[in-house]
């Protein structure tokens, strides 16, 4: 069973249903078109997971996906911010996006609801100053600039692996292994999204047993099942009828989750509801009315553990040159004379649900790395003849000095 956890659509536009996404997105505010950008990020996400994992489970977490790419987007330039701007659908500059991070995960984040990020340096690495203060004071990432990739690898490793483990209760405590490093590595971004809540309506244990589940092929399996007889909220469009099960929110007032099951109608498979969960069927079914109905509802319990290596994804989805030895994140750092690229992009996660509620996880890495120097051979610059020369200040663009040599030894 393929489970997705939407992203709640914080905005209904009126008629929504009779709107196009282009149309919609333009009647949008700024903040609204983050979110709709977001949730059609995690779309696009899941749709290639999904080609990738035909008839598999799958659990992944695409909002620490872009949370880890947009920090990384924060020291991109040209082709490689065109392209990421466009994958991930961001509705502004690096710097507008951080801020829009920064107020939607304050918004989300609680004691049930932990969202951390991540900055592990090389030692030797020093950072542009603007690209480490919006890392610092938008994501709150906690910064650990003592790492040694390449003289020892295995404290780098285990130090990440900890940072990781710490920031989802135990549950994913490895994401990196010491033959992730090479000369080459020269940082790892990271975030981490954990959440552990109880249904508004819990289960009774006594009531979970074994029952039948059919899977796609048609072979019949028995799974422990719970079951409950409660008032839920329907939801539905044209390819499935959706449950609506709340989650025990009442403490937060600026996060309302819940869990949405999905069954396609009589006749449908799961590849015939592939756009059940787009940003314009979330908004659709958002803006229904909750009728309440008595319903005889089994759930069979779900444990998971996933890992997703997203590099290739990316790349087909239009992220092409951050990977490529061209990529152009200058504005991380200038005090190399060989260009960053992004290595791997990585996601572990985990998941269960049970008769009190669920437990999820989910830690995604970005290791950043010199491109190969398979670029154009340096340029000779020599200066063995008379030359002028200027000392500038490149903030104002104010020339200071100037002058001329034709003679050194004069």
């Amino acid at each position: 069973m393929n489970i997705s956890f939407p992203q709640n659509c914080s905005f209904i536009p009126p008629s929504v249903s009779q709107i196009d996404e282009a149309e919609l997105e333009k009647q949008l505010s700024i903040d609204e078109q983050f979110v709709h950008g977001n949730n059609q990020f995690a779309f696009d996400l899941h749709q290639k997971i999904s080609e990738e994992r035909k008839g598999q489970n799958f659990f992944l977490c695409p909002f620490s996906v872009s949370t880890v790419l947009a920090m990384a987007y924060l020291g991109a330039m040209r082709d490689t911010a065109s392209q990421m701007k466009e994958v991930l659908h961001f509705p502004g500059d690096a710097e507008k996006v951080a801020h829009l991070f920064e107020t939607i995960a304050g918004n989300l984040r609680d004691e049930k609801l932990q969202i951390n990020n991540g900055l592990f340096i090389r030692l030797d690495l020093e950072l542009e100053e603007v690209f480490k203060k919006i890392i610092a004071e938008q994501f709150s990432a906690e910064a650990d600039d003592t790492m040694d990739f390449m003289g020892a690898p295995e404290v780098a490793a285990k130090a990440i692996n900890k940072w990781a483990s710490e920031s989802t209760q135990g549950r994913i405590d490895k994401v990196i292994d010491a033959s992730d490093f090479d000369k080459k590595t020269l940082m790892v971004l990271a975030n981490a999204v954990y959440t552990k809540v109880q249904w508004k309506k819990p289960f009774n244990e006594h009531y979970t047993q074994d029952r039948e589940f059919t899977l796609s092929n048609g072979d019949k399996i028995e799974v422990p099942t719970m079951f409950q007889k409660k008032n839920y909220s329907f939801l539905s469009n044209d390819q499935a009828n959706v449950l609506e099960i709340e989650f025990d929110e009442e403490e937060n007032k600026n996060r309302n989750l819940a869990l949405w099951i999905a069954l396609p109608h009589s006749g449908l498979s799961l590849e015939d509801i592939t756009h059940v969960f787009s940003p314009k069927s979330i908004c659709e079914m958002n803006q229904q009315v909750r009728y309440l109905e008595e319903v005889n509802l089994t759930l069979p319990k779900i444990e998971l553990k996933d890992h997703f290596s997203l590099n290739s994804i990316l790349k087909n989805m239009g992220m092409k040159e951050a990977f490529s030895n061209t990529a152009d994140f200058s504005k991380i750092c200038t005090d190399f004379n060989e260009s960053v690229k992004i290595g791997d992009v990585c996601q572990d996660t985990f998941l269960k649900w049970d008769e009190k509620g669920a437990e999820a996880a989910a830690v995604t890495t970005l290791i950043s790395m010199f491109a190969t120097s398979i670029s154009l051979p340096p340029k000779n610059f020599d200066v063995d003849r008379p030359f002028a020369f200027a000392i500038v200040d490149r903030i104002s663009g104010s020339l200071l000095f100037s002058g001329q040599v034709e003679n050194p030894q004069k």
